[in-house]
């Protein structure tokens, strides 16, 4: 829930900042015709993009993904699952910060996804038990 308003509110600021950016004074009348080498070196990165996504270790629902050895997510048919190495990669792909132990679940057109990450500090194993009155003793 929190993502995806964080996404709202950042695609309704660029809409915002784009729409209310002032035109420049100095502009020429006529446009000139812009150029096709830059769109094409454009889509040209863009497929690039596309192909290094390919390349990633996806696993295809119906599956089950394996979040850190101790949980697991049920990736059903039309979902996708990338592992820890993977989600490092897809999120460098982005201009994102990869790091270990994160895993990326998304829908095949990757139109969204979610990054789960664990960490062990405070977790605790099914087969023990805790006193909470020696963890309130100081």
């Amino acid at each position: 829930m929190r993502v995806t308003l964080a996404l709202r509110l950042i695609c309704l600021s660029a809409l915002l900042f784009a729409s209310t950016t002032p035109v420049s004074a100095q502009q020429k009348s006529s446009p000139t015709p812009q150029k096709s080498a830059p769109v094409a070196q454009q889509l040209t990165a863009q497929d690039q993009f596309w192909a290094e996504l390919e390349k990633l270790d996806w696993k295809f629902g119906p599956t089950l993904g394996d979040i850190a050895g101790t949980a697991s997510i049920v990736v059903p048919t039309g979902s996708a699952f990338l592992g820890s190495a993977g989600t490092r990669r897809f999120l460098q792909l982005q201009g994102n910060l990869g790091a270990d132990n994160q895993f990326t679940f998304a829908p095949r057109d990757v139109g969204w996804f979610s990054v789960f990450t664990f960490d062990s500090s405070g977790y605790v194993k099914g087969d023990e038990t805790i006193n909470p009155d020696e963890l309130l003793d100081i």
